[in-house]
């Protein structure tokens, strides 16, 4: 059967969907409709008789993270999402909660499960608020505050775009729901289009092969780290009947992996561009053309290139106000654009001013190289260093030639680009980028591996 139209996130509560309907599954059993409506209005009959309004909201498990959030909403409080479930992390932020739901954080009340409601609150919509934070690759994790309204605008604009590819699909995710990408696209996303989820995140490539060979339909919903690695690891093209789409996040998908995927599978991975601050910005999926790269604007979303090369969003899904995204973009004469690096990502070497992101991809092109961040090196701000995860080629010419034939082979590629001054000093190899779980390249994490001793051992 297939699914009941979309409804909008602020109409679930009155949803008449059959009572049987799935709405997500784990490996222990399912959850249909009837199971999620007793659950959320048990708990927003709790909350709404409670004076606390800040809530911390931490569990591994989607399906009961949406039952408590949309309970929440309901009850027009702030669920507060932490970016990670670290027991430090947790107290950081239930220090300014009053009460928490889900993973227990000493010092702080819990509210104890709720008895079923008699009857519901009316709803409070408007004063629901989401608390998200940044990844904090660049710098401090920041604390953004989301109303339910841009949260809801965004998932009605995803079922737009491509609800009708997806069908009934199940939606399985290698990504935690407690950041921006997973809370859409794993959460709210399915609940609204009536698409079943699977509630547990699928870091590992088995469990989530066994999941994708259980459904009839799926989308996988992941980051670049772990799409690049699948190919070696799983039989894809046993998926390629069942995978409605793939959708990738976090950062740039490597070209070597597109194109690996695109031949397994019959179509690159939908990558879609954006951050906790802005929400969704652009898409693009990798056809082998020569404008592959080039990324669409969202629906809705309105973009601006400044003078100085600097892209800016002003978005619904963010406010009205333009916000600065750090990246240095130019448009392509159909109306879409190419990303040119971080600007904050320019060094200055003997006077001379080296973009990373540019000598990133220029190394990407190389063969051998599957992966690769270029960096200041620590304590020595003028020169930069390279860590690099080989492709099958590259291992092969490693274990024929040495490492020093492949250094030479990429200082030649570099030197058609670049002044020598600015190659770098030192190549390190590691089995892969030390990337988070949302599959972002923090600062600290690149400049650590590249004062690592060694290289990784790379059989």
């Amino acid at each position: 059967m297939g699914i009941e139209r979309f409804v909008p996130i602020g109409a679930l509560f009155a949803c008449t969907r059959a009572a049987d309907a799935l709405v997500a599954r784990d490996a222990a059993g399912s959850y249909c409709w009837a199971d999620f409506t007793r659950a959320w209005a048990a708990r927003a009959a709790q909350i709404a008789a409670r004076p606390e309004r800040r809530y911390l909201l931490a569990t591994d498990h989607a399906y009961r993270f949406a039952v408590d959030w949309y309970a929440l909403m309901v009850a027009g409080a702030t669920a507060v999402v932490p970016p990670n479930h670290l027991p430090g992390t947790l107290a950081a932020a239930a220090s300014w909660c009053e009460a928490t739901l889900g993973l227990p954080v000493p010092g702080r009340p819990a509210l104890p499960d709720p008895v079923a409601a008699d009857e519901l609150p009316e709803p409070r919509f408007a004063q629901a608020r989401v608390e998200l934070h940044t990844s904090g690759s660049t710098g401090e994790p920041k604390r953004i505050e989301k109303t339910l309204a841009m949260l809801a605008d965004e998932v009605a604009m995803l079922e737009h775009l491509w609800g009708e590819d997806l069908g009934d699909a199940v939606v399985l995710g290698t990504v935690p729901h407690h950041h921006i990408y997973g809370l859409l696209f794993r959460v709210m996303w399915p609940l609204a289009a009536g698409r079943p989820f699977f509630a547990l995140a699928l870091p590992d490539p088995l469990d989530l092969a066994a999941e994708v060979m259980r459904s009839e339909r799926a989308v996988l919903v992941s980051t670049p780290a772990h799409l690049g690695r699948l190919p070696e690891l799983v039989e894809l093209a046993q998926w390629r009947p069942r995978l409605a789409r793939i959708y990738a996040s976090g950062g740039p998908l490597a070209p070597a992996s597109a194109h690996a995927l695109r031949a397994e599978l019959g179509a690159a991975p939908t990558e879609v561009l954006g951050s906790t601050e802005t929400g969704g910005i652009a898409w693009r999926v990798r056809d082998g053309s020569a404008t592959e790269d080039a990324w669409r604007a969202l629906p809705g979303v309105r973009l601006n290139i400044d003078p100085a090369g600097a892209l800016a969003v002003t978005s619904p899904y963010a406010g009205v106000t333009a916000q600065e995204t750090g990246d240095a973009a130019s448009w392509l004469d159909d109306g879409r654009f190419r990303l040119l690096g971080r600007l904050d990502r320019i060094v200055k070497i003997a006077g001379k001013r080296l973009a990373l992101p540019e000598m990133e991809r220029r190394l990407a092109e190389h063969e051998s190289i599957a992966e690769v961040a270029v960096a200041a090196l620590p304590g020595h701000p003028d020169r930069v260093g390279a860590l690099l995860v080989l492709t099958a080629t590259g291992k092969s010419t490693l274990a024929r030639d040495g490492k020093a034939a492949l250094m030479m082979a990429w200082r030649e590629r570099l030197a058609e680009h670049f002044d020598a001054v600015l190659l770098p000093r030192r190549w390190r190899l590691v089995t892969q980028l030390p990337r988070d779980e949302r599959g972002k390249l923090p600062a600290a994490a690149v400049e650590a591996a590249l004062a690592g001793p060694e290289d990784a051992p790379l059989a």
